[in-house]
């Protein structure tokens, strides 16, 4: 993650959606009606028991990364959207959960954004990354067990203290093709954030992922149950998840 600040007036985050580009609105109004999502820029906010902090967005920022959502978003099949009920997207940046800087995380239905970010990449699977904590909270009602997925891991492998022990490490972030049973360090934090890098990086880099898992058959076996995990509630839709 990139954080940065710019030499530009400070957004008080009034403006809200209907002062994007057209083609910005354009693409949150798609979302919005077929989905039900909607979608804010908030004020600075300190609150939820000092648990949460961010600052108005840029509107700039936000009108880029609204255009990579919908881009990204509208891969998916509506059944996922079933599953998922996303509510709101929240747009945001200097995103701090429990006091350490985050690109995202999701809460009761809302997903939370942070948009300064320079690097696309990285904020395209961000989106998928997010999107994909929300539907493993609702497919079964449990994002912190699994046992059946659990079993998937190398032998002796256990879990970390959770992505937020990870969040400052920049290297926990990126491909690691020297791990065994995942595609980066932050996937060995939790099992949902196993899942959602998963997803993530399947998602917007299969070329890059597909010859660790052919090579690695604990990552060979993940990516096989995650797709059936995202094929189950769609019933003759067709997954845009990639075949391993």
């Amino acid at each position: 993650m990139i954080w940065f600040e710019r030499r530009r007036a400070e957004p008080d985050g009034s403006a809200g959606v209907d002062a994007l580009p057209a083609d910005a609105r354009a693409a949150l109004d798609g979302l919005w009606s077929r989905h039900g999502i909607a979608f804010e820029i908030q004020g600075a906010k300190s609150g939820d028991g000092g648990n949460v902090h961010f600052e108005a967005a840029y509107p700039e920022d936000v009108a880029t990364v609204a255009r990579w959502l919908f881009e990204e978003w509208s891969k998916y099949p509506d059944c996922w959207f079933a599953v998922a009920r996303v509510e709101k997207v929240v747009f945001c940046r200097s995103l701090r959960l429990e006091g350490e800087f985050v690109g995202g995380f999701v809460d009761s239905g809302a997903l939370f954004l942070d948009v300064a970010t320079q690097d696309e990449a990285h904020c395209r699977r961000r989106i998928h990354h997010e999107f994909f904590h929300v539907f493993d909270g609702h497919d079964d009602g449990s994002l912190g067990e699994d046992a059946a997925w659990t079993a998937l891991n190398p032998p002796g492998f256990r879990y970390g203290d959770g992505g937020l022990t990870r969040v400052s490490d920049a290297a926990a972030g990126t491909l690691d093709s020297a791990s065994t049973g995942f595609f980066t360090g932050y996937a060995t934090s939790a099992l949902s954030e196993d899942k959602a890098e998963l997803f993530a990086w399947a998602m917007r880099s299969p070329e890059l992922v597909r010859p660790l898992a052919a090579r690695d058959p604990f990552l060979a076996a993940k990516w096989d149950r995650l797709g059936a995990m995202l094929r189950a509630p769609c019933a003759d839709a067709a997954s845009p998840f990639p075949e391993r």
